[in-house]
């Protein structure tokens, strides 16, 4: 409109939006790097240094994720 209040509240919603969904993906995103189980073996690990040690982390991009199989199943 001419005076530009319908623009402002509709911005103001879609950034609403998008921090909303900005901070689903962060809480989902954050849950898959604390847990992993080997596929191969079935180890798991249940918190954020567990995986770090007992898996490690690989860069995708730019995603960070978790290496599927355990380091000693790597290793074989």
């Amino acid at each position: 409109m001419a005076n530009g209040k319908p623009t402002f509240y509709l911005d103001e919603a879609i950034n609403q939006l998008k921090e909303e969904l900005l901070e689903k993906y962060e809480k989902e995103a954050k849950g898959k790097l604390e847990k992993a189980v080997c596929p191969k073996c079935g180890q798991k690990a249940n918190s954020k240094e567990q995986v770090n040690k007992l898996f490690g982390f690989r860069l995708t991009g730019n995603t960070i994720r978790v290496q599927s199989w355990c380091r000693i199943c790597r290793s074989l």
